[in-house]
């Protein structure tokens, strides 16, 4: 295989042969597409600059974001949810993301809100129940940390409509 130097040799005669030309156009089109790879890496290491940032700042947030699940009392569920600030949102969507990834939302409930708490509210606070919809900073996480998938029908259901799936499997209903 014959190098460039061996086809292009620097003389005035050559220097646009087709030969000569091609190469230039090849090099362009490499030198261009390593910029876009390093304009496309620059930009990634851009973004996970600041999500360490972000991390990094918000290491004064109470370490106990894990520990405060399951709820196991009203009091601990209002306390809960009137003490979360905008700043620690992202941290309880990724604790309840971590709680419910094997199963989802329905099968991992009770490592969220202890059966006590399911027992004593439905979705919209419909047959006696008390609403589990008035706690919307932790509906928000709940909603958050689901994602895609319907939240609010997911939550009907484990709370309400279809019947409580706990493991006393205590039927309760809503109109």
């Amino acid at each position: 295989m014959s190098t460039a130097k061996e086809n292009c040799p620097p003389s005035p005669d050559n220097q646009n042969t087709s030969e000569c030309i091609n190469l230039k156009m090849q090099l362009k089109k490499l030198e261009e597409k390593i910029v876009k790879q390093n304009q496309a890496i620059m930009d990634v290491l851009a973004s996970h600059s600041l999500l360490l940032n972000k991390i990094y700042k918000n290491e004064t947030m109470p370490t106990e974001v894990s520990t405060v699940f399951p709820i196991k009392t009203v009091e601990e569920l209002e306390k809960l949810n009137n003490g979360i600030s905008e700043e620690d949102i992202p941290f309880y969507v990724a604790t309840v993301k971590m709680k419910i990834k094997a199963g989802g939302l329905i099968k991992n409930f009770s490592k969220l809100i202890s059966e006590d708490i399911c027992l004593k509210y439905n979705y919209n606070g419909t047959q006696g129940k008390l609403p589990f919809c008035q706690y919307l900073k932790i509906n928000g996480i709940f909603e958050g940390a689901v994602g895609d998938e319907n939240y609010t029908s997911l939550i009907k259901q484990r709370t309400g409509r279809r019947g409580v799936k706990l493991k006393t499997q205590i039927p309760v209903y809503e109109e």
